[in-house]
């Protein structure tokens, strides 16, 4: 009698185990799944992604701001170009104007006699007015390449050319001027004290004469000859214009 009551009753246990550990696999997958990496690993993801963010954005930044700089510096390079585009035709007009000027003579009155001297001296005339403009466009060549090209070694050979073929040239003075500043620029200064001397002793009443006397200063003493570069820039910086300024200031600099 009592086997029997012995397999019923674990019978009746196996079978309330049984349903325990179903409940309690059903507790157990409905459990939401939780992450159990630690908070620093949780947030890398994200700090990760703003710092690329704002490396981009900064990347950006500075990417217009390049841009805005090289509009700048294009458009300060336009600027250059213009004002000596500009200066170089300031020079050719002025040297046009003289060009003009040498060629005018007074014409004769209407009905006056016809004199075969006066047709020699007008068959002359031509013929020097034809030199004339042989000799301006050398001439505008040569400038051409020294202000407006830079080429100074070219601009140099041109002008000693120019000399040579028109030793009695209105544009001489200008020549011998702007050699001067060619050898300043290449630092050969006693050919620029050279230069500048012909300007100031054989054309006093020159537009240029000024300036080669205050340039013959510099050269003076950049040769460090003080006691012959003094007078000059003295008496350049007696000028009321532009360049008796620019003698004071190198005076200031270099004579204190």
């Amino acid at each position: 009698m009592k086997a029997p009551f012995y397999t019923a009753a674990f019978a009746a246990v196996s079978l309330s185990a049984s349903q325990w550990a179903f409940a309690q696999a059903q507790v157990v997958d409905t459990q939401p799944i939780v992450d159990n990496r630690s908070p620093a690993i949780s947030q890398a993801a994200p700090a990760s992604a703003n710092s690329q963010a704002q490396q981009f954005y900064q990347l950006q930044q500075l990417q217009e701001e390049v841009l805005q700089l090289r509009g700048l510096v294009e458009e300060q390079a336009f600027e250059i170009k213009r004002l000596k585009q500009q200066r170089m035709d300031d020079y050719l007009d002025l040297d046009r104007r003289l060009a003009t000027l040498s060629k005018t003579a007074p014409s004769a009155s209407p009905g006056a006699a016809v004199n075969p001297a006066a047709t020699v001296a007008n068959t002359v005339s031509s013929t020097a007015q034809a030199v004339s403009a042989g000799d301006l466009q050398d001439y505008r060549t040569a400038i051409d390449l020294v202000l407006h090209k830079q080429d100074y070694d070219q601009g140099e050979k041109l002008l000693l050319q120019h000399i040579s073929n028109y030793p009695n040239s209105k544009f001489l003075p200008n020549s011998q001027y702007w050699l001067g500043q060619i050898y300043l620029i290449k630092r050969d200064y006693e050919q620029a004290k050279q230069r500048f001397l012909i300007v100031k002793d054989q054309f006093p009443d020159h537009d240029k004469y000024i300036d080669a006397v205050f340039k013959l200063g510099k050269a003076y003493h950049l040769l460090g000859d003080n006691a012959n570069a003094m007078p000059n820039l003295q008496q350049a910086a007696k000028d009321p214009g532009s360049v008796g300024g620019l003698a004071k200031s190198y005076l200031d600099k270099n004579f204190r």
